[in-house]
């Protein structure tokens, strides 16, 4: 009652206070009155809606102590959010009518504003707050009394505690409960404290062996804000997973040792050693034959028993401290990792091995052709960087096994030892393998043709084994250059094909080489008909010898129309153009005694004189020039029509078959003549067309003919 009389009288001054400023003020304004509220507990920001009436004119609401947010009202409704600071109460209602308190109890969710298990002189708590089982802990704050009951947690392990008033709890500490946050628990809410209790943390179980490097687990309690992890000492990197796990970094300087984990609640010290494995980090060198002395480095090697090159174990091991040894390469070692033993076990082999020095003991086959796949057996072959047979460097190699190489003989390997190198050294065979070469190949040369003392360069393959080189039968000098054969033309060397040879065979050119020093074109120009016909086709024959001892390359041949002709056709030479009366041929080289044969057609223009000029050349020196043009001129006519009497009663009537351009016509005899085309049957042979016609018994059945130019064509 006395507290809701003071909150009277602090509303009444509210209300007074609104007045005073204006900020309210109705005239005989009802009463509020409260007629429910709903809900009736929860935190700060629940939605609260207060039925009523005589709302109007509202001034505040409050929630215990604390001043609520207004969302909306009328005159009947008022809809509130919860304020952060409202305490357990009636709700109140001030308008400027007066104000009214609900007959319901808002239950405010609890508020926790410090904790605490001991205070300095000045009755502050210590912080942080340090706790042990079965001490007591202080809890203030808001809300704690609730009819329907209040639980008390650490950690979520709820712990005995007594809410001595609305402001304060007394709780006791139990053995179960670890480091973590205080948290009260209400039928309108839960609190947690912003601050935790810490518990000294206590280690369970731990990883008993690890080496540097290596993650470990740590199990326990109360790791919350871990400080630091001590492993035999030494502060090691780590992460708390949770309150009761933690993961620890094995430093590399550790040496076998406890374990302290330190938290703000104390430290803890493992009754047990943590033991440190052994790691290597590398050695030096990288391989060597045996009786090599080697440095090894690592972590954890002070107690070093055993040292391993594969399975080999080392019988003299010196130098011997937590990060380094010194060990020689035992007899029977063979390419493998090396292992370090100490009596708290053993490390990881090297990701590398250790590369003992290689040995051939023999090779199959002792000798073969380009190509043959040769075995090389021995031993320490992991690694191998090269395979050299008489000291030239043979590519494609495959180690296979750690005792056996694999190697395809290349084109002009020479005859020689077998050499293999690795890291760990080099090593050759007893005996030398003898390689036999290939059958030749010539796949082509240069140049083509030449005269005595020509260079002329033969590739293809299998040649650098060449033992003999033949023009046309006559031996030739020569060298060997890269893969390519240079050969000089003999003296008394005729044209034909080229021969090489080697131990394994013979080759020879697919094509002749030419000895000589010039070819000789001679050309013919042949017309096709004599005389030409006027405005009609003319074909020229063309022929072209060489009669020179080299083929002519790259031949050209032009041909100039006569004049008023044009260009219809050509024909045996398929590369050409025109370019005005200009026809330029481009036949294939022409051998030495070849020749080219080819036809151009032209359409003659109006009767005159037909000359037609036809000249070759090439790219070969040309040894008489002055048989390599030919010329040829004719006069072209009308054609003419002729009768032939065959018998008595038959006749024909014949004109040239070239008279292409020209249309038989015919008419009665008659003036003026009526010319039609003549519908007579027309027999061609290829140079004269003709038709057969009865003398008629009439003689005033005659007819006339002629030809006409046919202008439309």
């Amino acid at each position: 009652m006395i507290q809701r009389l003071s909150f009277f009288r602090s509303v009444l001054f509210a209300f007074s206070f609104a007045v005073a400023l204006g900020l309210a003020s109705v005239a005989n304004a009802a009463s509020p009155r409260i007629t429910g509220i709903s809900p009736v507990r929860g935190g700060p920001g629940t939605s609260v809606t207060i039925t009523g009436q005589n709302f109007l004119g509202l001034i505040q609401v409050q929630v215990g102590q604390g001043r609520a947010t207004v969302q909306s009202f009328n005159n009947s409704v008022i809809v509130i959010l919860v304020p952060p600071d409202a305490t357990t109460g009636p709700i109140a209602v001030a308008t400027s009518g007066g104000q009214d308190v609900s007959a319901q109890t808002f239950q405010a969710a609890p508020r926790i504003t410090k904790i605490y298990t001991t205070s300095d002189i000045f009755g502050n708590p210590v912080i942080p707050v340090k706790g042990v089982p079965g001490q007591q802990i202080t809890i203030e704050g808001f809300n704690f009394s609730d009819p329907a009951g209040t639980a008390t947690y650490i950690n979520d392990v709820q712990i005995p505690g007594a809410v001595s008033a609305d402001t304060q709890i007394l709780g006791t500490l139990v053995t179960t409960a670890q480091s973590g946050p205080i948290k009260v628990v209400t039928s309108a809410g839960t609190a947690l404290s912003t601050e935790p209790v810490y518990f000294n943390p206590k280690i369970t179980s731990f990883t008993a062996k690890a080496a540097a490097g290596d993650t470990i687990t740590i199990n326990g309690s109360s790791f919350l804000n871990t400080s630091s992890v001590l492993i035999g000492g030494v502060s090691a990197a780590f992460t708390v997973k949770s309150n009761t796990n933690l993961q620890a970094v094995v430093p590399a300087s550790v040496v076998d040792g406890k374990i302290t984990v330190t938290a703000p609640g104390g430290s803890f010290i493992t009754t047990s050693n943590f033991s440190v494995l052994p790691a290597i980090t590398g050695f030096t060198p990288a391989g060597g034959p045996v009786g090599t002395v080697v440095t090894i480095s690592g972590t954890g090697l002070r107690n070093t028993s055993s040292v391993l090159f594969g399975s080999v174990p080392v019988t003299l091991a010196t130098n011997i401290s937590s990060t380094q040894i010194t060990a020689v390469v035992p007899a029977g070692a063979f390419t493998a990792p090396i292992t370090v033993g100490t009596l708290n076990g053993s490390s990881s082999p090297t990701s590398v091995p250790f590369y003992v020095a290689p040995r051939i003991d023999s090779f199959d086959p002792q000798s073969g052709q380009p190509g043959t796949v040769v075995t090389l057996a021995g031993a320490n072959f992991t690694g191998a960087t090269a395979v050299l047979l008489g000291g030239t460097n043979i590519p494609g190699f495959t180690v296979t096994a750690t005792n056996r190489i694999t190697v395809t003989l290349p084109d002009g390997a020479p005859t020689g030892k077998w050499r293999v190198t690795t890291p760990g050294g080099s090593a050759d065979s007893a005996n030398s393998f003898t390689p036999i070469g290939r059958v030749p190949l010539i796949s082509d040369f240069t140049p083509k043709l030449g005269s005595a003392g020509t260079v002329v360069t033969l590739v293809g393959s299998n040649l650098v084994s060449t033992t003999k080189v033949e023009f046309n039968g006559v031996n030739a000098t020569f060298s060997i250059s890269g893969t390519s054969v240079l050969a000089t033309v003999p003296a008394g060397a005729t044209t034909g094909l080229i021969r090489v040879t080697n131990p394994a065979g013979q080759a020879t050119s697919t094509g002749n080489f030419s000895v000589g020093t010039s070819t000789d074109l001679r050309v013919t120009l042949t017309p096709g008909l004599n005389p030409p016909v006027a405005y009609s086709p003319l074909a020229f024959g063309i022929r072209v010898v060489n009669r020179g001892a080299l083929p002519a390359l790259n031949p050209k041949l032009v041909f100039t129309l006569p004049e008023g002709s044009t260009f219809d056709s050509a024909s045996g030479v398929s590369d050409f153009d025109v370019i005005g009366r200009k026809v330029t041929m481009r036949p294939p080289s022409i051998e030495p005694n070849g020749s080219i044969s080819a036809t151009v057609r032209v359409r003659l223009g109006a009767p005159g004189t037909v000359s037609a000029t036809l000249e070759a050349s090439s790219d070969t020196p040309e040894a008489t020039a002055a048989d390599n043009t030919a010329t040829t001129s004719q006069t072209s006519q009308f054609p003419l029509l002729s009768f032939e009497q065959i018998t008595s009663s038959l006749l024909t009537l014949q004109w040239p078959s070239a008279a292409t351009s020209f249309v038989l016509e015919t008419s009665p005899k008659v003036i003026p003549a009526a010319w039609t085309a003549a519908t007579n049957a027309v027999t061609d042979d290829g140079t004269t067309r003709q038709i057969i016609l009865e003398v008629p018994a009439d003689p005033g059945a005659s007819a006339l003919f002629r030809l006409r130019l046919n202008t439309s064509q």
